[in-house]
């Protein structure tokens, strides 16, 4: 069965290498912080900046409300489907935050990205820009966080703040030997378990281990993860150039969520349809689904939201060419 789940870009060489050359600066040209997770980025910039009021888009990922939470800031939800419009930022706005999420779900970045920038500061209100999904992207607003979690551009466990002004941040807490061999372990594991072979026998155990309302992560990064995420930052134009290539092979498919700049993490569809859709998949031996954790996280009145936690569907596309192909010649016998 082909696997949906973003396919770890952690390699045995990177957990076991010892050459490690520091490509970091061709990256990231700003200020940065290494963190233990993306969530604990956001949550050092919220400290960072004092803010009391939060902007947050009521679409995206639920461990971005828990952040917000544990930095004793208040969440002011926007209405937004995956991609964020100028129109959802202006209302935003309207609230008077002290900081706004500008979440680049999936990878996608909006188009209209420099009009919302100018209206935001405009108002005067900062702006992080929730790369979490979308690495060597951002850096145009005052944040930027990267995560280089397992089903990341980048997959280990860790992160990064990205500043245009030096920080005084918060120290974070090291994780314990135990936590930090418990993380070497699943990057191994899961080189096994997401296996097409492997991954039919396996996959109501997965499913049910993927936490559909994860908690920030609010801990410090050690110098062995930062090895094993700097080795993978060394091949990571070659990784893009794979996810770049098989979006290519779907890009015409139906009920493609496009947006001009974009990371090819995932490909995202939309669609009334999705029952549907998954179940003619599964007959043909691929699993295509909804993240888990990207929710409506701020009730029925936020439609955009409700409706794109519905409607939406996501398949890695860091993968090989030949099940690319499999899962576009699929796609084109579903029958709606």
């Amino acid at each position: 069965m082909l696997v949906p789940h973003a396919k770890p870009a952690v390699s045995y060489n990177d957990l076991f290498g010892t050459f490690c050359k520091d490509y970091l600066n061709k990256y990231i040209r700003q200020n940065y912080y290494w963190t233990g997770s993306g969530s604990a980025a956001i949550y050092l910039a919220i400290k960072a900046t004092r803010a009391k009021k939060v902007a947050v888009p009521a679409f995206t990922c639920s461990i971005v409300k828990d952040a917000i939470k544990k930095s004793g800031a208040k969440c002011q939800f926007y209405d937004t489907g995956i991609v964020a419009t100028l129109a959802d930022v202006r209302k935003a706005l309207a609230k008077k935050p002290d900081l706004l999420i500008l979440a680049y779900n999936f990878g996608l970045i909006p188009d209209n990205l420099n009009e919302i920038l100018k209206l935001c500061k405009k108002q005067k209100v900062p702006v992080l820009e929730d790369c979490a999904q979308a690495f060597s992207f951002g850096q145009n607003a005052q944040f930027t966080i990267y995560s280089t979690g397992i089903a990341k551009s980048l997959s280990y466990y860790g992160g990064f703040l990205v500043s245009k002004k030096q920080l005084d941040i918060e120290k974070l807490n090291s994780l314990s030997v135990k936590q930090e061999f418990l993380f070497f372990v699943k990057a191994l594991a899961s080189k096994s378990i997401f296996n097409k072979k492997i991954y039919s026998f396996v996959s109501n155990v997965v499913l049910n281990k993927i936490d559909g309302n994860p908690k920030a992560k609010l801990y410090s990064i050690s110098k062995f993860a930062k090895k094993v995420v700097l080795r993978q930052i060394a091949r990571f134009n070659k990784m893009q150039k794979i996810r770049n290539r098989n979006f290519e092979l779907a890009k015409d498919l139906k009920y493609i969520v496009k947006t001009k700049s974009k990371s090819n993490l995932y490909l995202v569809l939309k669609t009334k349809n999705r029952d549907n859709i998954i179940k003619q998949m599964r007959k043909q031996n691929i699993e295509i689904l909804p993240a888990k954790s990207f929710t409506n996280l701020a009730g029925k009145k936020f439609k955009k939201a409700k409706i794109a936690e519905k409607e939406h569907l996501v398949f890695s596309l860091y993968r090989s060419k030949k099940e690319m192909e499999v899962f576009v010649n699929a796609c084109r016998k579903i029958k709606l």
